[in-house]
């Protein structure tokens, strides 16, 4: 004889043979998904002591990410998703997760500086090298395209130069004539408007002078408009050298 049972979802009747009755039954796939969620969550709740979607309300309220949550539990990341939909949470924007990170950070960002601080005056000359390093790695790169132009209008103008000349161990310049000591850069706009950037480019050419080197700097403009004329500042400087 069937037995009839509620749904335990949405109350219909469902008939189920005696061997196969359970306490609680779904009287379709769709219910059946939300039975299963149903019984996910009591045994959650009864690991926790506390209904687990409290527990989500609570905990995200405090500030903590829904990911950090989810990880605490031991649960999949859909499985966490889930839950907080069932939960009713409005999720954070992402400005307003950043700034939770960024809560009480100002102290440690000062401890952290400080801390550096204080390994860099114990130790200036690795300070220096790593410095100088750092800004190697940066500068080493593929020629660009005003690079690669003016190269080829050096060397069909017979000006013999090297290209990403290292001095002092610092600085990589875009050329050198290193027999004349004259150095040229060939400066893209876009990088090198920037203050930061310009401050950068003065700070290496008072070094390349110091090292007795000429500083030539051509703009991206100058060199695609008008490349002989850059060539022929380059070589009325070849020609007041004593000979």
């Amino acid at each position: 004889m069937p037995i009839i049972k509620p749904c335990a979802i949405c109350g219909a009747p469902v008939r189920r043979k005696p061997s196969h009755d359970a306490p609680l039954v779904a009287c379709s796939p769709i219910c059946g998904k939300r039975l299963i969620r149903l019984n996910y969550r009591a045994t959650l709740s009864a690991r926790l002591g506390e209904d687990v979607l409290d527990h989500i309300r609570r905990r995200y309220a405090a500030g903590e990410s829904q990911k950090a949550i989810g990880l605490s539990l031991g649960i999949q990341p859909q499985q966490t998703i889930k839950l907080f939909a069932d939960a009713g949470v409005e999720k954070r924007t992402y400005s307003e997760a950043v700034a939770l990170q960024w809560v009480d950070n100002d102290a440690r960002r000062e401890q952290t500086s400080a801390t550096f601080a204080a390994w860099q005056r114990a130790n200036p000359e690795l300070t220096r090298q790593r410095s100088i390093d750092a800004n190697l790695i940066l500068q080493q790169r593929q020629p660009t395209s005003i690079e690669r132009r003016m190269a080829s209008a050096l060397e069909a103008a017979g000006i013999t130069a090297e290209g990403q000349y290292l001095v002092g161990g610092k600085f990589l310049c875009d050329f050198a004539i290193v027999g004349a000591m004259i150095i040229i850069e060939c400066d893209g706009t876009y990088w090198h408007s920037s203050v930061k950037q310009q401050r950068r480019d003065s700070s290496k050419d008072a070094y390349l002078r110091a090292c007795g080197f000429r500083v030539f700097r051509f703009t991206d403009h100058e060199i695609n408009l008008d490349i002989d004329a850059c060539i022929a500042i380059i070589t009325s400087a070849l020609q007041e050298l004593p000979t």
